[in-house]
């Protein structure tokens, strides 16, 4: 659902941000006849005066030149040409984007037909890995548009945009169950480090174990920017304008894997290098979060023509900066239940797949890019409401995502729910940090006012 609907970005509405390319300054007045000494007035012949006639948007006058040193042909540009007031204006946005789905990283899950662990272990293609990648769907958002445009300085006119937008958080997941019996089986797989042979923590299995597994996973982004926007050139309806300035975009996700086991039968486990039997029972949890942060500088260009009422915007923009990745790992296994041993709550450090021996906190900084392009419907409710739609796809070159950072190499004598849990042995060590690249895209819908 939508949560936020807050700030926006300057990719739409007038030169920065994914979709909305608002250009109020380029509401496009048509040509005049030329009066003998000079160009003629700009006006808008949406708008009459009192007493007939049009309301001047801007005249030139050889006198009006004379006072800008250096432009005497500020007002030269031919006929049709586009001389725009200082004017404020803001808008806002409703977006429906879709983001990249996540890498689910190695198999989480295994279901199965066997009815022991000695099978499984025996011959591990028994066992059916449930692969899963975290596709989000389509999230909805806000953005918050706002502008500055200045009037001519030697013949060049130049604004100032911004936006900020926040998509809301997306979740996504599933879960695999036994029965109070242990069936269907449910099994966690992973590759033992000391002899790279595939093995399983069991959920849930026939007479031992009954348990549920659930596995979730959600994401979240947000971004600003800041332009300054030049109009290098107009007339006949067209302008085209140049952006410079800055860009910041942030990604949150988290995953996190929680086991509940009971102990039924015949079943065994450890806890902390101790045994524990029926009715006892372990909740076991693996957590990996990440966080994704650009900062840089953000470069394009715009193109638009208008139609009176209607028009049609461009871009293309280009992020060049710094991605500050960071990722966190852990893990927690708890006691429950009744029955000799430790006390029911007590917890200890570490999971099956995020353990003290490989988890804790890693990050890096790479130099990005963030491209990205867009197209923009407007039309001009009045002189001051203009209505949008558009479309902007957007690319992130380096990014964390949770599902990379999950190492399926896993040591059972580092793992507390394991029966050799605190004997000798290597391997199972922290991996590095884990890059990948993230895709934005969808559509918006909107309004702005100017002033």
């Amino acid at each position: 659902m939508f949560r936020t609907f807050a700030c926006g970005s300057v990719l739409c509405l007038a030169a920065a941000g994914p979709a909305h390319a608002q250009t109020f300054p380029g509401a496009y007045f048509p040509p005049q006849a030329v009066a003998a000494d000079g160009p003629p007035p700009m006006v808008d012949p949406r708008f009459p005066v009192p007493g007939g006639g049009v309301e001047p948007a801007g005249v030139y006058t050889p006198e009006a030149a004379e006072e800008r040193p250096g432009c005497q042909t500020c007002g030269d540009r031919g006929a049709g040409a586009i001389r725009p007031e200082t004017r404020v204006w803001f808008g806002l946005d409703y977006l429906y984007w879709n983001v990249s789905a996540g890498p689910g990283g190695p198999p989480l899950a295994a279901t199965t037909a066997a009815t022991s662990l000695a099978a499984l272990n025996a011959d591990p293609g028994l066992a059916s890995p449930v692969n899963r990648n975290f596709g989000y769907g389509m999230a909805s958002g806000g953005r918050l548009n706002a502008g500055y445009w200045g009037d001519e300085w030697c013949c060049v006119t130049y604004g100032v945009e911004g936006n900020a937008f926040l998509l809301e958080r997306r979740a996504n997941g599933y879960s695999l169950a036994s029965g109070p019996a242990g069936t269907p089986a449910a099994l966690r797989p992973f590759t033992d480090a000391r002899t790279g042979a595939a093995t399983f923590a069991v959920v849930g299995l026939p007479g031992t174990q009954a348990g549920q597994l659930s596995v979730f996973n959600s994401s979240q982004v947000w971004g600003a920017e800041v332009n300054l926007v030049r109009r290098i050139d107009e007339g006949g309806g067209w302008h085209w304008d140049t952006i410079a300035g800055v860009r910041y975009l942030d990604l949150d996700e988290n995953l996190s894997i929680v086991q509940n086991t009971t102990l039924i039968g015949t079943g065994v486990s450890g806890f902390g290098g101790q045994r524990i039997a029926p009715p006892r029972g372990l909740v076991v949890t693996d957590a990996f979060d990440t966080r994704s942060q650009f900062f840089g500088g953000n470069f394009g260009t715009r193109v638009g023509k208008t139609f009176n009422r209607l028009s049609v915007d461009g871009f293309v923009k280009v992020g060049i900066g710094w991605a500050h990745l960071s990722a966190n790992s852990s893990g927690t296994t708890a006691v429950t239940g009744p029955g000799a041993g430790p006390a029911a709550g007590t917890t200890l450090r570490g999971g099956l797949l995020a353990v003290p021996a490989n988890g804790g906190h890693v990050e890096g900084n790479d130099l990005a890019i963030v491209p990205e392009v867009g197209l923009q419907l407007g039309y001009d409710v009045t002189d001051w409401l203009r209505l949008s739609a558009g479309y902007s796809a957007l690319y992130w070159s380096r990014v964390a995502r949770p599902g990379d950072q999950i190492n399926g190499r896993v040591n059972p004598t580092r793992v507390p729910s394991s029966l050799e849990f605190g004997r000798p042995g290597a391997g199972g060590g922290r991996g590095g940090l884990v890059r990948d690249d993230l895709w934005i895209n969808g559509v918006n819908f909107g309004a702005a006012v100017r002033f």
